[in-house]
């Protein structure tokens, strides 16, 4: 991933978008709405996934730390299993980050690296891990606390405590508002947020373009 450079150091054909949302905001769907647009998109939290069962360092880091329960039949991370203990404790959650994250920012950059243009890294705890300090610009999905917790029960199928308790280990939205450029509100329809997203890709490709041409004639 890049972090902030001097005009003559960075690589004006990319300009990097970190793009987040808390629990059921959205994030994904805007994502979606993003790469029609003609971003490249790529999704940190399924790299994680990837890692998982591909990377025997990482699985085997991760199992020390959180013990062989977390292993299904076929010896491979059971995302539910380990989401059971992870979100039950803020301080287990912190440390399955420091574990994996070192991982995922090593394949990300491998993964952009030839790409060009906007490029959104898609990530749930893009500002929990602070890496939102790296991109040139962040976009923070939001909706409200009823709707997150209406969607996680019927996506999860959990009580509504559970869906509170898994809301309440990420950080306040209102925190990530303040250490983002765009927001993107999901408070209505699709239609409502396939235009937000627009709206918020156009200004993202004014900024990018405009940025490109100063440095260039620097």
């Amino acid at each position: 991933m890049i972090s902030h450079q001097t005009n003559s150091e960075k690589n004006l054909e990319q300009y990097i978008i970190g793009l987040t949302g808390n629990i059921c905001s959205g994030k994904s769907k805007a994502a979606e709405y993003f790469k029609e647009l003609g971003a490249y998109v790529l999704d940190m939290d399924e790299l994680v996934h990837e890692l998982y069962q591909k990377n025997t360092i990482l699985k085997y880091k991760i199992c020390k730390n959180f013990g062989l329960r977390i292993l299904n039949k076929k010896l491979e991370v059971d995302r539910k299993k380990l989401g059971i203990i992870v979100f039950s404790d803020k301080s287990k959650m912190k440390k399955l980050e420091e574990i994996t994250w070192p991982y995922v920012r090593k394949e990300s950059k491998k993964r952009i690296k030839d790409k060009k243009g906007i490029i959104i890294l898609e990530a749930a705890m893009l500002h929990e891990s602070r890496i939102y300090k790296k991109m040139d610009k962040n976009v923070l999905v939001l909706a409200t606390e009823q709707e997150q917790i209406e969607r996680l029960i019927k996506r999860n199928n959990i009580t509504k405590e559970e869906a509170l308790k898994r809301i309440s280990l990420q950080a306040s939205p209102i925190d990530k508002v303040f250490q983002s450029d765009y927001v993107v509100f999901n408070t209505g329809s699709l239609d409502d947020l396939k235009e937000n997203v627009k709206r918020t890709f156009a200004s993202i490709l004014l900024d990018y373009l405009e940025k490109k041409n100063l440095s260039t004639l620097e």
